[in-house]
């Protein structure tokens, strides 16, 4: 279904600034290469012909109870901001959460073992962002050659890792407060930082696409000396981008993606990011 009035499209999504740009939306089925497996996901278009450049927005992980909860995680302020910029949104909903359902396979084994797994854990994430890449070219009025991933919190690392796994066919990765082992019970200090450094390295080796990484000051889960270590991996291993810490954000900066008060905060840097590496243009 495709929804052409503003009036319409506010009502679904309660997109801030709507009055701005008339926007269309559809629900999508990605299927997964290899399995009877299709992803739930939706599109989101600016008003006009096109074709538009493609940002993949992809959500990050919670609890079993809530992932459940995570429906079609159709973010209204983020998706916004893109859409303004002149982007056609994808959100695809991984296997294990909200409308998808199904088995979650993004398991890291927890924080109590020595090793986590954290780089397989992001391999199975990044599976289903290169399902929702592959699918990209069935989109209409979508330039399949130019997206972004988007991503937060474990979707931010899944999309690092999806980048290694598809590097042809991305252009760009945005990356907000990124990682895996993540602890309410130790603010900003996630565990085995080390390991998943060790899997940032090993994902860089194939990353041809520039990267973006974002972090508050104030990330519940991960600080900006955790930040720093993961970024340092990454340009070590020939991997290039930006490191932008941000300043602190309400009680918590992890989420500062998705808050309507983030926004202008963070889409300067990000501005900057597209405008560095010619990502759009008046054009598109």
């Amino acid at each position: 279904m495709k929804y052409s009035a503003v009036i319409a499209f506010c009502l679904l999504l309660g997109l801030a600034g709507c009055n701005k740009i008339p926007h269309e939306q559809q629900s999508v089925s990605i299927p997964v290469s290899g399995t009877d497996i299709a992803l739930a996901g939706t599109v989101i278009w600016p008003e006009g012909e096109g074709p538009f450049p493609l940002a993949i927005l992809n959500h990050g992980t919670s609890s079993a109870a809530n992932r459940a909860k995570f429906n079609y995680w159709r973010k209204p302020h983020v998706v916004n901001a893109l859409i303004e910029r002149g982007f056609a949104v994808l959100i695809p909903m991984r296997r294990g959460f909200g409308a998808t359902g199904g088995e979650y396979r993004a398991t890291t084994d927890g924080c109590a073992v020595e090793h986590p797994n954290f780089y397989e854990a992001g391999i199975k994430a990044g599976e289903d962002i290169v399902a929702a890449i592959n699918f990209a070219p069935t989109i209409d009025r979508v330039n399949s050659g130019r997206i972004i991933l988007v991503g937060h919190s474990a979707g931010g690392y899944g999309a690092i890792a999806a980048a290694s796994m598809a590097p042809s066919k991305v252009a760009a990765v945005a990356n907000f407060g990124g990682g895996r082992g993540g602890r309410y019970s130790a603010w900003g200090e996630p565990c085995h930082p080390e390991v998943l450094a060790e899997a940032i390295t090993r994902y860089t080796q194939s990353i041809t696409a520039p990267v973006l990484w974002y972090y508050a000051e104030n990330d519940r889960f991960f600080s900006p000396k955790a930040a720093t270590q993961w970024f340092d991996a990454y340009t070590a291993a020939g991997g290039k981008g930006a490191l932008v810490i941000g300043p602190a954000f309400k009680d918590n900066g992890h989420s500062i993606l998705m808050a309507k008060d983030g926004i202008p905060i963070w889409t300067p840097s990000f501005d900057q990011f597209l405008k560095q590496y010619e990502l759009i243009n008046s054009s598109q």
